[in-house]
């Protein structure tokens, strides 16, 4: 209602924000009063919220690949440095799974510090379901991360490992 109305008791037209319109038609008579449902005055900002919705979406998942494709790239550097330490556990019997599980554990326990402060954070606002999501969204990287990296290691056979170390 307007600054006027307020002054002469005189109501020209009321906007409330309602999503029970049936309920609110019923406590008005009909014979006096017009209640209707007026979306306009709300589309516009329900377009700004929607597309600033889906570029924080398309941003989240930049974020994500690029995270993957950085910890993949160091990860083959990091892998091509300790080719050696690999060639070393086939040859005593180690499984290439066991392998790529103890790189996967070595990165899980790196990630602890980060997994601290995500834990505070979350503690902080009250909020459980984000460290869950976070920290899974980092464990489900680090997992595709050294897979991705652990290419050469399941391509090559144990033989043509250990000739790369002469």
């Amino acid at each position: 209602m307007d600054y006027n109305s307020l002054d002469t008791k005189m109501v020209t037209k009321l906007t409330i924000d309602s999503n029970r319109l049936k309920q609110v038609q019923s406590l008005y008579p009909a014979s006096e009063y017009v209640v209707s449902k007026d979306k306009n005055a709300y589309q516009s900002s329900l377009e700004s919220i929607q597309s600033m919705n889906h570029m924080i979406q398309i941003l989240s998942c930049s974020i994500i690949v690029c995270g993957l494709v950085v910890l993949s790239l160091v990860l083959v550097l990091w892998l091509r440095d300790r080719i050696h330490e690999i060639g070393i556990m086939l040859s005593i019997g180690k499984s290439k799974v066991e392998i790529i599980i103890q790189f996967i554990f070595e990165l899980v326990f790196i990630s602890i510090p980060s997994g601290i402060i995500l834990c505070a954070y979350s503690v902080i606002k009250h909020n459980a379901l984000c460290f869950i999501l976070s920290y899974g969204l980092l464990m489900s990287i680090i997992i595709v991360s050294v897979l991705i990296a652990s290419l050469m290691i399941m391509i090559k056979k144990p033989r043509e490992i250990l000739s790369k170390l002469s």
